[in-house]
């Protein structure tokens, strides 16, 4: 599977899920989006695998995304849960730090977990670098490519021009790319400053509330913004629990709940300037200061249903489709390097096979 098969769905409501495998990672890369450590929480693996098993009552989600923290702390839960997804008729795509990369060989469990998820992206910028050797990286790439893995790599924008440089040298254009932007979230918040502008009262859909995530905790949220998925923010992007909900309602929740549905049309800054005042600083800010009141939604729901919402609801529908992986890229990653997601691509599908 290809990258740009996953992105091109990445902005679909409920065509994937997100899962927080672990929050445990052994590196200490100072822009980690999660402030990751070996003390960090993880869920018991057992709770992870009765909810996946979920998946097969359909229609199940189309990509399974295993993140973490390091997921590969866990290679046995992500072989396992690879293969409930692939029973259930999905693919997954699983994002490494790749810790492992110093060693001699590849440990036979981690290259297991590896060789049983469809598509292995890998961090690697100047910040993963202190922490990894991009020597070592770029064998483990040579390798994966070799036994006919599906690899990409993903790195944070202003440190990537020399990276993707190398990576053409060594692979040619084998390897596609993800830049995107560096956040202050994490471990970065202490550090990186940026400036924030009041969300647009204009419509702004927002891609990132399409795709459930389930958090170390085990609570299902409707987006990955780090401060709903570590807490008890935002009640309105909050879809459940895995421990009393599976995948079908789970998914029901997302296509249908008015919060999550109106913010992928209408997006945050819209939806604050109509029901709760003026937008925050910042797009995200706005949206995690948006009321959770039943009359609130109420509200949105009626403006949903509305002439005016369900053209609007068909325009996005519309837009994500046309705009496909290079679409969501341009929009969510760096746009002067969107074009790499699709690189070793032909028509937005792998050459290579698909596994």
């Amino acid at each position: 599977m290809h990258l740009s098969e996953v992105l091109r769905l990445r902005a679909v409501p409920a065509a994937g899920i997100c899962l927080e495998v672990t929050r445990r990672c052994p590196l200490h890369c100072a822009h980690c989006f999660t402030d990751s450590s070996l003390e960090s929480a993880e869920l018991p693996a057992d709770r992870l695998l009765r909810f996946a098993d979920t998946f097969a009552i359909g229609p199940g989600p189309q990509i399974v995304v295993m993140s973490g923290g390091e997921p590969l702390m866990r290679p046995g839960l992500v072989t396992a849960l690879a293969e409930r997804a692939r029973t259930a008729g999905a693919r997954t795509y699983l994002l490494s730090g790749a810790f492992f990369a110093t060693r001699p060989t590849v440990p036979a469990a981690v290259l297991a977990a590896v060789e049983a998820v469809d598509h292995f992206a890998v961090s690697m910028d100047a910040f993963h670098e202190r922490e990894v050797p991009g020597a070592a990286v770029f064998a483990l790439l040579e390798l994966l490519l070799s036994r006919g893995v599906s690899t990409s790599v993903q790195a944070v924008a202003g440190h990537a021009d020399e990276l993707i440089g190398r990576l053409r040298h060594e692979f040619g254009d084998q390897v596609p790319v993800l830049v995107t932007p560096l956040v202050a979230s994490g471990r970065a918040a202490a550090w990186h400053r940026a400036a924030k502008a009041p969300a647009e009262q204009t419509l702004a859909p927002c891609a990132m509330a399409a795709w459930p995530v389930v958090a170390s905790t085990g609570a299902v949220t409707a987006c990955c913004n780090e401060q709903v998925v570590a807490g008890a923010a935002a009640p309105h992007l909050q879809l459940g629990s895995i421990d009393l909900e599976g995948w079908p309602e789970i998914r029901q929740r997302c296509l249908t709940l008015p919060l999550p549905r109106a913010l992928r049309t209408f997006g945050p800054g819209h939806l604050a300037a109509r029901h709760s005042g003026p937008p925050g600083p910042g797009y995200c800010a706005t949206c995690l200061r948006l009321p959770a009141d039943a009359a609130t939604g109420e509200r949105i729901a009626a403006e949903l249903d509305s002439p005016f919402g369900v053209l609007a609801e068909s325009l996005v529908e519309r837009s994500i489709r046309d705009g496909g992986a290079l679409g969501f890229a341009r929009r969510y990653g760096a746009p002067a390097y969107a074009e790499l997601v699709e690189s070793g691509s032909r028509n937005g599908t792998s050459d290579g096979p698909d596994r």
